[in-house]
């Protein structure tokens, strides 16, 4: 395996230390975890993790690399921080050879790709599917007010205490909601003449969108009161996994709860709004993102190239945390898995925009408002006020 050297800005070689530090979620962490020894034997190099994320783990990340505090080589975030990462030139860009990126597929490494550069390797997959309780709910509902019907029989015959789960809580969640939202008309951006986003194009105060807005108040506090604010990521696991309702709206953590609450569960596609287009989500793909300060970056980007197209890591990483994931040779033979990946292909891919926690924090007060009973109109024009604000700043 050798010594490792890297020459700085001024030509001078310096050995490198056979380490590596990786902060990523805890799930992830602990399944790579496992390879760490055979990483070793194969590399030559020790691996560690960082798992401390708190509050808003975006903000922490750039605080912790702009600060006095030690840097980690690589991070494995959803693919929505790169154009923020790039504008604070935090990352680098992933150099692989034409068999490498052809491992994965090309709407992954599109989901990656920043400014005509791959920032990352693809890693795992995630999308918005439905998961329902088979015995309380045998048959996939057509549409969702199929759903709602049959969780109001169950409830009115007191089999369970809520006609679905599908997360809000007090700031909002707007990715797991936006099927829905899209079936109802909603959109956000519209398309420039090569398929990319177009940000001039804001579509959140359109007639549709606000149509859409509607539709989601009435399923909320002012209306049927489905979605409610008291509904957070702890309290929908919850009611699903203890039978308390017969179907989770949700990204494939939830399926991850649900099998290790012993229950029967089939997965399927979000039903349309029998009146709506089709139920479609975003996709996001979670990327091992190699970082401009770590001391040892330049390993980072050489081992996990080559480490990461393993299929045993890979299909390990998907077992374990019940996700898709982004290795086109990996092939789920899980079906509620391979269900939650054609939903990833399917999807429309998350927008990477440097300004992305600004407007997912603009849509997560829109959605809040109107499932606390604000004016959909009203609503909706604040919402678009404050993306254009956001572009215009």
């Amino acid at each position: 395996m050798g010594v490792r050297w890297t020459r700085n800005q001024y030509g001078r070689l310096s050995e490198m230390e056979p380490s590596l530090r990786i902060r990523a979620d805890g799930q992830r962490a602990a399944v790579f975890a496992q390879f760490r020894e055979d990483f070793l034997a194969t590399y030559g190099v020790s691996v560690a993790f960082e798992t401390d994320f708190d509050g808003y783990p975006q903000r922490q990340f750039i605080a912790a690399v702009q600060g006095e505090s030690p840097c980690v080589d690589a991070l494995v975030s959803p693919h929505d921080w790169i154009g923020d990462l790039v504008r604070h030139d935090m990352i680098a860009p992933t150099l692989l050879s034409a068999d490498q990126a052809q491992m994965f597929p090309t709407w992954a490494r599109k989901a990656l790709t920043f400014d005509g550069l791959l920032y990352g390797l693809p890693v795992t997959a995630d999308a918005v599917a439905l998961i329902r309780n088979t015995n309380l709910a045998p048959q996939i509902p057509a549409t969702f007010e199929d759903l709602i019907s049959s969780g109001q029989t169950l409830r009115d015959a007191e089999r369970v205490a809520e006609v679905l789960a599908l997360r809000v809580g007090d700031q909002g969640d707007p990715f797991q909601v936006w099927p829905l939202f899209a079936s109802a008309g909603g959109w956000l951006f519209g398309r420039a003449p090569d398929g990319n986003w177009d940000t001039s194009c804001i579509g959140i105060d359109s007639p549709e969108s606000i149509a859409a807005f509607e539709r989601l108040r009435s399923l909320g506090e002012a209306g049927i009161g489905v979605l409610r604010r008291s509904i957070d990521r702890t309290a929908a696991f919850d009611l699903f996994t203890s039978g308390r309702t017969a179907y989770l709206i949700t990204t494939s953590d939830g399926l991850w709860h649900a099998r290790r609450a012993g229950l029967p569960i089939a997965v399927s596609a979000v039903p349309p709004f029998a009146d709506g287009g089709p139920a479609t989500g975003f996709s996001l793909v979670h990327g091992l993102l190699m970082v401009k300060q770590g001391a040892n970056s330049a390993i980072a980007q050489d081992l996990f190239a080559d480490y990461l197209t393993h299929d045993h890591v890979v299909t390990a990483l998907s077992v374990s945390i019940d996700s898709a994931v982004a290795l086109r040779s990996v092939v789920a033979q899980d079906p509620a898995i391979r269900l939650y990946q054609q939903q990833c292909e399917n999807g429309q891919l998350m927008p990477a925009f440097p300004q992305m926690e600004q407007i997912w924090r603009a849509l997560s007060a829109a959605e809040v408002a109107v499932v606390s009973g604000a004016d959909a109109e009203v609503t909706a024009r604040q919402a678009a006020e404050r993306l254009r604000a956001i572009f215009a700043g």
